[in-house]
């Protein structure tokens, strides 16, 4: 009993208690135990690179010549070059002053005396051939000799010449020593240009070698005035986004560019800023008024994608100056160039004064929204234009110009430029060309624009300028009519997510059928054709009661022609009586070359599965000529559906 009641006494006092600490905590608040722990201020801080050139008492040397050491008692007598003979130069220091490690190496960047004599001395940097590459990590330093030995074999036609001094320059980036960062390789690539002994040769054999030659115009104010920039190799600037050489007046290549018949490949170039003197290309803006012309030679270039708002070429964007420029034996193939504005050419955009010879344009795509040639656009009278070719391209324009038959090499309107009047020009016999069309072109860059097409009839070129992604949108067909010829460039680029709605009513036998499809070539009474290139349809949703794909719906004309050239279908959900995901029905002839079909579900008319195919639902009439060239079907569907009155596949 005396342990029951002390226990309901200490449960009473532990109620008691909570209770007063209840009424403490009303109205309070919460206190919570806590702590914290934290580092001082952490001091980030860039590395440098810095590299200094000293004499031998720590005095910079830079922007002097150095002189030849001489004999004691003999440092007033002339230096003498003699065959077999050898100079020294004053043992110069080269410090790393900066906190990172570096790699360097000595080139002869001037001589103080004649060019021809230094044809037959070779020189030696402290034993080692002049290019040698140094390593020196931060804070130290080497003291390195420059020697100069006059060859045995040099003749009398170099007596009297003499060198009194030479400059030189030490490159330097960065070195693969660090150990402090999560990847101690990063500057692995870090490069310079490799050079000649004299510094007059500068070799590029890669990538990383050619953006850095890019950078030490536009960033560091090298010009090259008076040397040679030659490529030793092909080079794949896949994955790169290119910037010219050269983008404005501000800063110009001024030197001789050689590729020695070398390919740069995949350049891409696209500027989409608002300088209209930007101009683009592997080179920019190239101009000089005084001194040697700069010199464009010997390069081939292989896929390239130039886009800028105006000077808009492959090779270089605009050239001139009173020294003017030359472009020679440039070949430029399978590229694709195109101004916002204008000045747009397969070489060049735009040349005052120079020389344009020997240059071949194949295969490519070239427009602008006007003034487009497929040489050069703008031409004026002190340009030497001869021996130019272009082959099998396609030049667009989009304001209407007076263009003629130079058109193909120039432009049209504006080619030459004197005193604000406007002169056509007519190349010479040289130049020569062939299966090149010069026509009018519509750009559609936007899903609206897309769906502006729908429902009307269309005739000529149009090219897509970007990826369309036609969510939330329906559209109906674009019609073909009658004299119709139709070019749907679609320039590499994918239109997703298309909802395609019933358009026209068309028929075998005059019984109304829906028709679904990006294009509806409309019964023409003439003959019309419809030529689409380089297009993926992804993700497509298409559906009417009749006739449905997602490229042509129907056509029912016997002489017309179709051909889809790398035009892809990548997903779609198409439903109506005849189906496919290229063309739903065709009277006419349908050529398809290297395309490919993957992701289909089609539902044709129930019970009547012959009317479903991935390439062709319904091919019509003795007419109905099918031509396949490298093309695929991932797909669990047959390549063609029904066949009618004896259409036949090839």
């Amino acid at each position: 009993m005396t342990k029951q009641k002390s226990t309901k006494r200490a449960l009473l006092l532990s109620a008691l208690s909570l209770l007063m600490c209840v009424s403490m905590l009303i109205g309070s608040t919460f206190a919570w135990f806590t702590d914290s722990a934290s580092t001082a201020v952490n001091k980030i801080q860039a590395g440098t690179l810095d590299v200094q050139l000293l004499d031998e008492n720590g005095n910079s040397l830079e922007g002097q010549t150095l002189a030849w050491q001489k004999a004691t008692g003999h440092e007033s007598e002339e230096v003498l070059w003699e065959p077999g003979c050898t100079y020294k130069l004053q043992p110069i220091t080269i410090k790393n002053a900066g906190n990172l490690a570096l790699k360097y190496k000595v080139i002869i960047s001037g001589i103080n005396g004649s060019a021809k004599l230094n044809e037959v001395i070779d020189w030696t940097i402290s034993g080692a051939d002049i290019g040698t590459e140094y390593h020196l990590t931060a804070g130290a330093s080497n003291t390195l000799t420059i020697v100069g030995h006059m060859q045995e074999s040099a003749g009398n036609e170099y007596q009297g010449l003499s060198i009194d001094g030479i400059g030189i320059t030490v490159v330097a980036t960065q070195d693969t020593v660090e150990y402090d960062s999560y990847n101690k390789t990063y500057d692995t690539n870090a490069t310079y240009l490799n050079t000649d002994a004299q510094g007059n040769n500068y070799f590029i054999s890669n990538a990383n070698e050619l953006v850095y030659f890019a950078k030490s115009v536009n960033v560091d104010g090298e010009t090259y005035a008076g040397k040679t920039v030659k490529l030793t190799a092909n080079i794949d600037l896949a994955g790169k986004l290119w910037i010219p050489v050269g983008q404005t007046q501000v800063s110009s290549f001024q030197g001789t560019f050689d590729g020695q018949g070398h390919t740069i490949k995949n350049m891409t170039v696209n500027y989409t800023g608002t300088n209209s003197n930007y101009a683009c290309g592997l080179f920019g803006w190239i101009e000089l008024h005084n001194g040697a012309p700069i010199v464009i030679q010997n390069v081939k270039f292989d896929k390239a994608n130039v886009t800028g708002i105006k000077y808009t070429g492959v090779v270089a964007g605009y050239a001139n100056g009173a020294s003017g420029a030359e472009i020679k034996n440039c070949v430029v193939t399978n590229s694709t160039v195109t101004s916002n504005s204008k000045n747009a050419g397969g070489i060049i955009g735009y040349m005052g004064k120079g020389v344009l010879t020997g240059n071949t344009v194949s295969g490519c795509t070239i427009s602008a929204k006007y003034d487009v040639g497929g040489i050069a656009n703008s031409v004026e009278p002190a340009v030497t234009f001869q021996n130019n070719k272009v082959e099998n391209t396609k030049i667009y324009y989009e304001e209407d110009q007076s263009y003629d038959a130079a058109g193909i090499f120039t432009g049209g309107k504006v080619v030459y430029r004197d005193d604000n009047t406007k002169t056509t020009f007519v190349p010479d016999s040289t130049n020569t060309s062939s299966n090149v069309t010069v026509s009018k072109l519509v750009t559609v860059s936007t899903a609206d624009e897309l769906v502006a097409l729908g429902g009307t009839k269309i005739n000529g070129n149009y090219i897509l300028t970007a990826d369309i992604d036609m969510a939330g949108k329906t559209m109906k067909s674009m019609e073909i009519s009658g004299g119709a010829v139709v070019n749907f460039d679609g320039n590499g680029h994918t239109i997703s997510n298309l909802n395609l709605g019933a358009a026209n009513l068309h028929g075998m036998t005059g019984e109304g059928n829906e028709v679904a499809g990006l294009f509806d070539l409309t019964a023409p009474a003439t003959t019309v054709s419809l030529t689409v290139s380089d297009l993926t349809v992804k993700n497509a949703t298409v559906s009417c009661s009749g006739y449905a794909a997602a490229i042509v719906g129907y056509n029912s004309n016997g002489g017309t022609v179709i051909t889809l050239n790398n035009v892809d279908v990548d997903g779609a959900t198409v439903t109506a009586d005849s189906v496919a995901a290229l063309v739903a029905y065709s009277t006419g002839k349908v050529n398809l070359n290297n395309c490919d079909v993957k992701g289909l579900t089609l539902t044709g008319e129930a019970g009547r599965p012959e009317k479903v195919g991935a390439y062709i639902g319904t091919a019509n009439n003795t007419s109905c000529v099918v031509t396949v060239t490298n093309c695929t079907n991932s797909t669990t569907y047959n390549n063609y559906g029904r066949v009618i009155n004896g259409a036949t596949y090839n």
